[in-house]
């Protein structure tokens, strides 16, 4: 009975670990080759278990780590390539199915090779050419290229409204760092027409941009007033290329517009440049009811440095009103005080949602005001926190503040953010490296 107890916890222990990604998994995996845990570990891999799937890191080299460590890996495999063999359409998890039959390929397992083409052929011909190419050119290097880019360039010859990302040659760059992967595919070309209508369609994906982008920065005043009457969003470029002038008569607007609607879309810009006029304005604004105006209002005091704006900050933290974003406040406005103000904030949160933006926030503040004072609240927002994207920040916090625990350095090296892993592994000795 004390054993299945023991058991019960390490499970419960390695489950928490696996949703929040940090290496603690691994190494219960690792110190407990008697316990079972292929259970926890296929369910991660067929539903990505990360805070925000979307715009998640792959835990895939993470999980696939584990499975090798499992008591029958091969069974999990086996059972693995099954289900993705069966999956149709694209969810959230299938990027790292993806990936993780890459891995099993990689090792030399040939169903696991095969269901990954079969997989990306299927979708090309439904013009989602993204799904698993990046999986293929990662696995079969140019020769990969070669067949991604020749399906892909198949597809566009059948059908004219083709798309394919300017930047797909860029992003997969990263893998090749001795052969230009353009002029790769222009030599190539030369005899393969689905490689030359593949590099064209990129040429046209870029030509597109380019408009867009220049139709943007020629935006006037005159024509910004129009879209936000429109209630259209004012697009991020003209922020960088806006005149002083016109971003007062923008930022005048709100004086007399009641549209809550137009409130937030004109805030929403000053999220980009600096309100140009008194920020009592936003203050104001950022006590009214509608809470996407109170948001936007928010983030545009982010860029004031004033006393006023701490106060206000701070009664809304007292109120536990906006928490996140009253927190951001205090980039510019921190003092000593806030690091016992900020531990006591992150205690009494229950919620995860807002746990995770205070998490943000917090990372802001101390990635300019650090110290060995910021070390609690980190290790709660390390221990606690869902988001393996944060986490990475709340690392280098620790390193450059030289504050980290070795228990944590221990985990991060098996973290499933391999972002983490590569810094820690820069931060620690060569002797630590090999323990």
């Amino acid at each position: 009975m004390r054993h299945r107890k023991t058991s019960k916890t390490l499970i419960e222990e390695f489950e928490d670990a696996l949703k929040k990604g940090t290496g603690k998994a691994y190494l219960l995996v690792k110190s407990n080759p008697r316990v079972d845990f292929s259970k926890q570990i296929f369910r991660a891999c067929i539903h990505n278990l990360d805070y925000d799937p979307i715009c998640s890191c792959s835990r895939a080299l993470s999980l696939y780590e584990m499975i090798k460590l499992t008591i029958n890996p091969e069974k999990l495999k086996t059972k693995l390539i099954a289900v993705f063999r069966g999956r149709k359409g694209v969810y959230l998890s299938c990027p790292q199915l993806d990936e993780l039959m890459m891995l099993f390929a990689r090792d030399g397992n040939s169903l696991a090779r095969q269901v990954l083409y079969e997989r990306f052929e299927k979708h090309v011909k439904a013009g989602e050419g993204y799904v698993a190419a990046d999986e293929i050119v990662q696995l079969d290097r140019l020769d990969g290229l070669i067949h991604v880019a020749g399906m892909k360039g198949k597809y566009f010859l059948q059908h004219a409204n083709g798309w394919e990302n300017c930047d797909a040659l860029s992003y997969l760059q990263k893998y090749f760092r001795k052969t230009d992967l353009k002029q790769f595919l222009e030599q190539t070309a030369v005899k393969d027409r689905y490689i030359r209508a593949y590099l064209q369609a990129i040429k046209k994906s870029c030509k597109e941009r380019d408009a867009w982008r220049k139709k943007s920065r020629k935006l006037n005043c005159s024509k910004v007033m129009r879209m936000v009457d429109a209630k259209q969003r004012i697009p991020f470029t003209w922020a960088q290329v806006a005149s002083k002038k016109a971003i007062k008569v923008l930022a005048s607007r709100l004086d007399v517009e009641t549209d809550k609607k137009k409130i937030e879309l004109i805030l929403s810009f000053f999220s980009l440049r600096k309100f140009p006029l008194d920020h009592r304005i936003l203050i104001k604004l950022a006590k009214t009811g509608n809470e996407r105006v109170r948001r936007c209002a928010l983030c545009a005091l982010e860029f004031f440095r004033d006393d006023e704006v701490r106060e206000f900050a701070l009664q809304n933290l007292r109120k536990k009103k906006d928490v996140g974003n009253s927190l951001q406040l205090l980039v510019r406005n921190f003092k000593d005080s806030d690091y016992s103000l900020i531990e006591k904030l992150l205690r009494s949160e229950t919620d995860r949602d807002k746990f995770h933006h205070m998490g943000l926030a917090v990372g802001s503040i101390f990635n300019k005001h650090g110290g060995k004072r910021c070390l609690k609240s980190l290790m709660m927002i390390y221990e606690r926190g869902y988001c393996a994207l944060c986490r990475a920040d709340i690392v280098a916090i620790m390193m450059r503040n030289k504050v980290m625990p070795k228990r944590i350095v221990s985990e991060a090296i098996y973290d499933c953010n391999l972002a983490i892993r590569r810094r820690v592994r820069r931060y620690i000795t060569p002797a630590e490296r090999t323990n």
